[in-house]
């Protein structure tokens, strides 16, 4: 009974251990599609020379909750890294206590991330559409 459990404790670290090994080997975190995209060497040749400046929000509170930053090719969104390019459509969507962002990408494939944890409804919901229509318009 004592060697069943003992194996069966060996056998759950070793499993654990894989998928923990595979996370830890992912080259970049915060490039959650784009992974599937460029190699860590083309990825980082693709952002060298990108000037990214701050995004400047009117709202004091989307301020202090979002951290965005843009240049010519690329979005970053709270820490998340975005190809211009690859985006096809989004949309900001606040459900709850939820702020999510809808990307779409070449293919029709979706994903979904979160934005912020504060209460972004109204005006100030509006004003992050505004920010980010800007950004893609930048970009076309």
């Amino acid at each position: 009974m004592l060697i069943g459990i003992e194996l069966f404790f060996i056998g759950f670290t070793l499993l654990s251990a894989y998928k923990i090994w595979n996370y830890v080997k992912t080259p970049y975190h915060c490039a959650i599609v784009l992974k599937k995209f460029y190699s860590k060497a083309d990825l980082e040749y693709e952002v060298r020379g990108e000037k990214f400046e701050y995004v400047q929000f009117e709202n004091s509170i989307l301020q202090k909750a979002v951290c965005m930053l843009d240049s010519k090719n690329w979005l970053i969104i709270n820490g998340i890294l975005y190809a211009k390019k690859y985006m096809t459509n989004f949309k900001y969507m606040f459900m709850g206590n939820t702020n999510t962002i809808w990307i779409t990408y070449y293919g029709g494939k979706g994903l979904i991330l979160p934005f912020s944890d504060g209460d972004l409804s109204g005006d100030r919901g509006k004003e992050v559409k505004q920010v980010l229509q800007r950004a893609m318009e930048k970009f076309q």
